[in-house]
């Protein structure tokens, strides 16, 4: 093909060319970010090119991105060059001040594209308004979280409702959190992603990724992590629909006195089911505590029984099935005083 003056012209490659194409250290622009910055952005684009590759990530239904926790914005800086070449538009997510100012003056992202707040509130904001909400959530290098990866389950929690059906998470991060965070996405039995690191010698080109359809996060959201240490463990529901308020907790420990299943109500009671098989109503924000009464071990029963239903794990259906026939025996007891 040429043009009037006889020059030949190239083709004009499609968006999914363009990204295929993209190497971060080619793309103008990247000469100017600190070391920080580069190795944040290389790794950033590398990860979308491959999930686009791999057809993980379809690019025509990306118009929105949130970069959650974005640091310094490295990674930012890569999704901006991919979203200009998809008409998309690109926010990054991160609370401190030093991040978000050196996104803004390095000239990465205007000032209202950067959202200066904590990322887990920001998204819980984000999902009450649909014109808000994202077709695709980046957490690079999220964490390191803790063995229950807490963080993770919160996001995937907030990102069940600030993602547009169709969209995607994706997640990459030190080994052991991302290694925690495959363990509980294989748990949940939620389709999602894998995608392994590619390394260069001892120099990772790629890091390993996890891409979580939104139809899965809420699944997975609310599935309990495997703990296999006698320590606290403290499972939260907070995913768990249509109830967003309520949660369960449970802790066990190896001390028997310490170990606990409660659940709280979206009105704040917290119903406590302990190892003496006493269910203890705890109301007026902890000030004052009750005994429970038949009602409220047939409310217990069928919330737990529910639960389990969906999100049977065996440390928290063992505890339930030991202690709780104890408090329905103790109310009997008590109701044949009366």
């Amino acid at each position: 093909m040429s043009n009037d003056s006889g020059q030949e012209m190239k083709p004009i490659a499609s968006p999914r060319e363009a990204i295929l194409g993209m190497i971060a250290e080619k793309t103008p622009g990247y000469e100017i970010l600190n070391t920080l910055q580069q190795f944040g952005a290389s790794m950033a684009m590398m990860t979308v090119r491959r999930a686009v590759q791999r057809g993980q990530l379809d690019q025509s239904s990306i118009h929105r991105i949130g970069d959650f926790g974005a640091g310094t914005g490295g990674p930012t800086w890569a999704l901006t060059k991919i979203a200009e070449q998809i008409g998309a538009t690109v926010d990054a997510i991160e609370q401190s001040e030093t991040g978000t100012d050196e996104i803004i003056q390095s000239g990465i992202l205007p000032h209202w594209h950067v959202k200066r707040e904590d990322g887990i509130a920001y998204l819980e904001t984000v999902g009450r308004d649909e014109a808000q909400r994202y077709d695709l959530i980046t957490a690079f290098m999220l964490g390191p979280d803790d063995e229950e990866v807490s963080l993770f389950r919160k996001l995937a929690n907030v990102s069940t409702r600030a993602l547009l059906p169709g969209g995607h998470l994706i997640i990459t991060s030190d080994g052991g959190t991302l290694e925690n965070v495959l363990k509980l996405c294989q748990r949940s039995g939620a389709k999602f992603f894998g995608m392994d690191g590619l390394q260069s010698g001892e120099k990772w080109v790629a890091p390993p990724a996890i891409i979580i359809p939104q139809t899965s996060l809420a699944q997975i959201a609310a599935t309990l992590p495997e703990t296999t240490r006698g320590e606290i463990r403290e499972y939260n529901y907070e995913a768990m629909p249509p109830k967003l308020e309520e949660h369960w907790i449970f802790r066990d420990e190896q001390r028997v006195d310490a170990s606990v299943l409660a659940w709280q109500t979206a009105k704040g009671e917290r119903y406590v089911l302990n190892t003496k098989g006493e269910l203890i109503v705890i109301y007026n924000k902890g000030r004052a505590s009750r005994d429970a009464t038949s009602e409220d071990l047939e409310r217990f029963r069928q919330t737990v029984e529910h639960t389990l239903s969906t999100n049977n794990n065996e440390h928290f259906s063992t505890f339930y099935h030991v202690h709780f026939p104890e408090a329905i025996e103790r109310v009997k007891q008590k109701d044949k005083i009366k």
